[in-house]
Formats: structure tokens, C-alpha cells, sequence
């Protein structure tokens, strides 16, 4: 497991990330950065064989495609800046 950062505003942000579920990458005592994997799974897939049967199978057909292309999480970096604040910046990864 990854060391706690001594700065209480990104412990904050490293406390929050584990308790939501997220996954931390690195730790260091300017920076956190956490990934978040998308949560569709088996019943995401068995809402879109439902609705394919209901439809023709014509629009699950185009969100599976979709999906195929589609990010599969974030990865999210909580930075301490100058004046003490955390900036948090959000990417698809």
C-alpha cells in the first residue's frame, strides 16, 4: 500500500479515493493520482442483449460498437499547488 501524504489537504483527496474505490497509482507529497475503471460488467452487457431484443438488435448493435471505443476509466491527479490549494484534473484513460 502506498504511504499516506503528510499535507492534510491531499490526505483528504488520498483518503476519499480509497474509500470511493479507487485504485492510486503514485503518491508523493506534492501529488495524488487515482484511476477509476468504468463499472459496466455482465449486467451492463445483459441490459444491452435486453434492449437489442426489444429493438432488433439495431441500436445495441451501434452502443456495443461504441463502447468498444469507449475509455475505460479516469484517471484523476489531485496536485498541491503554491498557495496550499489541491487542483484536481480529471482524464479518460
Amino acid at each position: 500500500m502506498m504511504a499516506r501524504p503528510e499535507n492534510p489537504r491531499l490526505a483528504r483527496c488520498f483518503d476519499d479515493a480509497l474509500s470511493r474505490g479507487y485504485e492510486i497509482r503514485y503518491v508523493d507529497e506534492t501529488q495524488v493520482i487515482a484511476d477509476r475503471k468504468n463499472t459496466w460488467g455482465c449486467l451492463g452487457l445483459a441490459f444491452l442483449f435486453g434492449i437489442g431484443v426489444l429493438t432488433a438488435f439495431v441500436v445495441p448493435i451501434i452502443l456495443l460498437i461504441l463502447g468498444a471505443f469507449a475509455p475505460r476509466g479516469q484517471v484523476i491527479t489531485y496536485r498541491l499547488k503554491r498557495n496550499g490549494k489541491v487542483s484536481k484534473k480529471r482524464r479518460a484513460a
